[in-house]
């Protein structure tokens, strides 16, 4: 009988794989959309990040533990997809011509903010462990 801990390293591994093969599949769909836009006569195109979806209230909730920390396996595999994604826009800028296509990183501002408020004039509040409010500090 195997120990608990080669157990929790073949499930990681078994997760990590079954994701990768996921985001696969999401970016080839994504590039096949994105190609289609370019044949029908969009020139102009923006394609945003996901989110952190470990710091989002489920992801919080879910994978966060007691305190509710941001999720950082849920975040790797954001930024797995972030990074698959901008290549794929920055190899479609080479390849298609006249193409304005643009990755906009959505993800590393909005991770800095909510695990470092305070440089951008924010305070993070918790209430009940559970929910987290941001207020900002408006200079009249």
């Amino acid at each position: 009988m195997p120990n608990c801990r080669s157990v929790d390293i073949y499930i990681y591994i078994y997760i990590c794989f079954q994701c990768n093969l996921f985001i696969g599949d999401i970016n080839y769909i994504f590039n096949y959309n994105l190609k289609s836009l370019y044949e029908l006569g969009a020139r102009r195109v923006w394609v945003l990040s996901t989110l952190p979806l470990g710091c989002l209230p489920g992801g919080r909730t879910v994978a966060g533990g007691p305190l509710r920390i941001c999720a950082p396996f849920a975040n790797q595999f954001a930024q797995t997809f972030n990074g698959q994604l901008s290549s794929a826009v920055d190899s479609m800028r080479v390849t298609l011509p006249n193409y304005d296509i643009r990755f906009i990183d959505v993800y590393t501002p909005l991770f800095n903010l909510i695990n470092n408020p305070q440089p951008e004039g924010h305070f993070l509040y918790h209430i009940n462990l559970t929910v987290q409010i941001i207020l900002t500090l408006v200079n009249y």
